[in-house]
């Protein structure tokens, strides 16, 4: 559920390989912008 609105995410995607240093992390897309969610 999203924080801000009780919705279900709209898009929810498993990236396969990776080198971000994290498992697991959430998105915000502001005004076309991504960003991690610590950064808004």
């Amino acid at each position: 559920m999203r924080e801000d609105s009780n919705m279900n995410p709209a898009i929810v995607q498993e990236i396969e390989f990776t080198d971000f240093p994290l498992s697991e992390y959430e998105v915000l897309c502001i005004d076309r912008v991504i960003l991690l969610k610590n950064e808004y």
